[in-house]
């Protein structure tokens, strides 16, 4: 089976680790998934401060989660949705970006 973009996410690049809610191709921070970025971010703003810390939440990364574990940013999750077909209805120029809102 080829790699198919499952969810939104959004990637906070933490000092800490969270070996269970890390992607594979990450080797620090973790990843909290949603059916849209807007739910994930809710979800990140339930996390008590000692967790997320102030500056590591600064630095997060919208992007997607993959059928291999991997966490994309929204352009590779584009090209992956295009290939898959996963997206059939949307036209994009190759600058675009994928949303959720593309994807359900």
């Amino acid at each position: 089976m080829n790699e198919r973009i499952l969810c939104a996410a959004v990637w906070v690049n933490s000092p800490l680790k969270f070996d269970r809610a890390r992607p594979v191709n990450k080797e620090r921070g973790f990843v909290v998934c949603g059916l849209r970025h807007c739910d994930c971010f809710l979800m990140l703003s339930w996390l008590p401060e000692h967790v997320k810390g102030k500056e590591s939440f600064k630095h997060r990364t919208e992007g997607f989660l993959t059928s291999d574990n991997r966490f994309v940013d929204r352009y590779e999750a584009l090209d992956i949705a295009n290939w898959e077909k996963q997206i059939p209805g949307i036209k994009h120029s190759p600058k675009d970006q994928l949303c959720s809102e593309d994807m359900y």
